[in-house]
């Protein structure tokens, strides 16, 4: 017989629902579970012993499994019936969303946008002058070949700054922000350059939830679509990167933002519906 039963539930600052149970039974059993529910399934690691007399004491009870269910979750982060998984095992290792190291950012002085990183322009300038961010200072990377590359543009960059502007005055540079929309957790860089607008501009981003068959769209802030590619399916844990030329693609000389948005392709609407 069940004697009481405890349940917390708490959202963290990633906006992930977590859930901890503790059931203790009558002198013979005790059940110890914690759920973590992600973006696409919902994990719980559950401990467990059969029906034994553990004495006067919890603390005397002998080691037990540990049992692993993993199970499919909605878009409300709601459990789908019928989606468990049971995995016995004696260890759990989770491989959780990372943030950039904002150590040497806050020590610099540079301003951090509100996903974490130093906000930068296209050419991985910071907020500060002669300041350039890159790796895992800037965004976590997946490999480490786009780290190499990234820190290669960088380099070339704070180069380019010590040649043509180091030491010299230089009018304030006309800015267009990068925002971050439907389904997109952030994106990089935060600020573009329109002198720089007939470069090609490399743009890195990560969606907040696995999606298949969708749209990636840039889009200025009267709606109008400037680029828009097809992807088969997009997950968190993989960055996206695209190179886009916005001269070519006709933005508009007043344009203040772009905004980036991953969104399901009409026609998988129309399928579905």
């Amino acid at each position: 017989m069940i004697i009481f039963e405890t349940l917390l539930e708490w959202t963290d600052s990633k906006k992930k629902k977590n859930r901890l149970y503790a059931f203790f039974l009558e002198n013979f059993a005790f059940i110890w579970k914690f759920t973590i529910i992600t973006k696409s399934n919902e994990i719980e690691l559950m401990q467990y012993q059969h029906p034994v007399d553990f004495g006067p004491s919890l603390n005397t009870c002998p080691k037990w499994p540990s049992l692993i269910i993993i199970s499919k979750v909605d878009r409300n982060f709601d459990r789908v019936i019928g989606s468990d998984k049971f995995i016995e095992c004696d260890t759990l290792l989770l491989s959780v969303g990372l943030i950039p190291e904002n150590e040497l950012t806050r020590e610099a002085g540079a301003e951090i946008s509100n996903m974490g990183g130093p906000i930068v322009d296209n050419n991985l300038e910071t907020t500060i002058e002669g300041v350039f961010a890159c790796g895992n200072v800037l965004q976590v990377h997946d490999l480490v070949d786009l780290v190499t590359t990234e820190a290669k543009r960088a380099g070339f960059n704070a180069i380019e700054y010590i040649h043509n502007r180091y030491g010299k005055k230089t009018e304030k540079k006309e800015r267009i922000k990068c925002i971050a929309g439907e389904n997109v957790n952030y994106v990089k860089p935060d600020l573009m350059n329109k002198a720089d607008l007939e470069k090609d501009i490399i743009f890195t981003f990560r969606v907040k939830r696995p999606e298949r068959r969708i749209l990636i769209q840039f889009k200025d802030e009267n709606n109008k679509i400037l680029y828009k590619k097809k992807w088969r399916y997009v997950i968190p844990s993989e960055m996206l990167e695209l190179k886009l030329n916005l001269s070519e693609l006709k933005i508009e000389p007043n344009c203040k933002e772009i905004v980036v948005e991953v969104i399901p392709r009409p026609e998988v609407l129309i399928e579905e519906d």
